[in-house]
């Protein structure tokens, strides 16, 4: 099982798909050298994975994917930014429409808020509440994930909001009031939301 650990942080780690590999890739990787299938169908019994999804993987692999997606937006934001912040205060949101990965997405919001409340001296709730928060927040309310993003910068980096906005839920539930805001440009700490800095900065 720890050769496909690493296979999977390796290859898979956004979303723990493994169905590119199939069933013999799965082997391959867990370096099974029993009858073909039965390795296979054994984690699938014992609920590893669901099909070709790693079971539970953002609580399983922790700490480590949330950081790797956190650091991964952040490089991107900061591409982004210094394309844009001449011109715009915040970056063009997508269209909700589009369809997104919730896992992946997840995990990057639940990423940002975690860093985001260390930085703030605040212990982050449960991750597994938190992810479903999340999934919740992209899937059901079809809010974009930049969106969601930039939103929760704004409220962390405010000096009000940042002492009220400490779980995904809370965030969810006044996400609206939030978002408009910050495009009213009001609030404690009015203008754009800076990344944090410190032990995860650049």
């Amino acid at each position: 099982m720890i050769s496909l650990w690493h296979f999977v942080l390796k290859n898979a780690w956004k979303d723990a798909n493994l169905e590119p590999w199939g069933d013999d890739g799965i082997e391959e990787a867990a370096r099974w050298d029993g009858k073909s299938g039965a390795f296979v169908a054994a984690i699938r019994e014992a609920k590893f994975i669901d099909g070709f999804i790693v079971h539970d993987w953002l609580e399983r692999a922790g700490k480590l994917v949330l950081d790797r997606m956190y650091n991964e937006e952040r490089r991107k934001n900061g591409v982004k930014r210094r394309k844009t912040e001449a011109t715009q205060p915040y970056p063009t949101l997508p269209n909700p429409t589009q369809p997104i990965n919730n896992l992946e997405d997840a995990g990057k919001l639940v990423a940002e808020l975690e860093h985001r409340l260390e930085a703030n001296g605040v212990k982050a709730p449960l991750r597994k509440k938190a992810i479903r928060d999340a999934d919740l927040l992209l899937r059901v309310d079809s809010r974009p994930i930049e969106e969601a993003l930039a939103v929760l910068r704004w409220a962390t980096d405010d000096s009000f909001w940042k002492s009220n906005i400490l779980s995904i839920g809370k965030f969810r539930q006044k996400y609206d009031q939030l978002k408009l805001r910050m495009q009213n440009g009001s609030g404690r700490n009015a203008g754009h939301a800076a990344p944090v800095h410190g032990k995860y900065g650049d």
